[in-house]
């Protein structure tokens, strides 16, 4: 733990963006503990605007889902 494992998957993400506007999705599965985790550390080392996430968890996930936006 404190390793920077997570801000180093961010950024292996945030370089190797698609060239193709269409298609510009990085899936990430993650532990449930660790959604929280993964969301603030984006929203806190992401510039703002650049990026959405959606969190697709729960009984519910084919009906609802979150998104959140850094803006």
């Amino acid at each position: 733990m404190g390793l920077g494992k997570t801000i180093e998957a961010i950024a292996t993400c945030l370089l190797n963006e698609s060239k193709d506007p269409k298609e510009k999705t990085t899936l990430i599965v993650a532990p449930l503990a660790l959604l929280a985790q993964w969301r603030a550390e984006l929203e806190e080392k992401v510039e703002e605007g650049y990026l959405s996430i959606l969190t697709y968890h729960g009984a519910e996930r084919k009906k609802y889902k979150r998104k959140h936006i850094l803006k």
